[in-house]
């Protein structure tokens, strides 16, 4: 693991490769998903690797349960620095023939993407910021 620059470093993850990349690389990596058990299983690698991670159960399309997800990440890992937001659904389905709930849960995958108006995510990132 490369810690020289990374050590300090906590990640939010919708993705487990990119999951276990970042903790490779010496993040503190949550790992979200509404498979617990499955992000669970990518933290065990994580931790058996040497590294720092949590699962996080977080139904992205809901965002008080992303609000409560990024609460149990800073308390747990500490400030998230990086957010990577691979997570997604397919209603494989023609546009016009796409019902209203088709179309809400894929247009409903969204929450994370604004996870930086959160006021935990604006004072990590302002103190990083003033200090650089």
């Amino acid at each position: 693991m490369n810690k020289s620059t990374t050590m300090e470093r906590v990640a939010i993850v919708t993705g487990a490769d990119i999951a276990r990349r970042l903790a490779s690389d010496g993040l503190a990596v949550a790992v979200a998903d509404r498979d617990e058990p499955a992000c669970q299983a990518v933290v065990e690698e994580i931790e058996a690797a040497g590294g720092r991670g949590l699962a996080v159960r977080v139904d992205v399309s809901d965002e008080q349960a992303v609000q409560d997800g990024v609460e149990q990440i800073v308390t747990q890992l500490g400030e998230p620095t990086v957010l990577v937001n691979n997570a997604g659904i397919i209603r494989d389905n023609l546009l016009f023939r796409m019902t209203v709930e088709e179309w809400d849960a894929v247009t409903n995958m969204k929450h994370f993407s604004r996870i930086r108006r959160d006021p935990g995510m604006d004072a990590a990132l302002n103190a990083r910021e003033e200090k650089s």
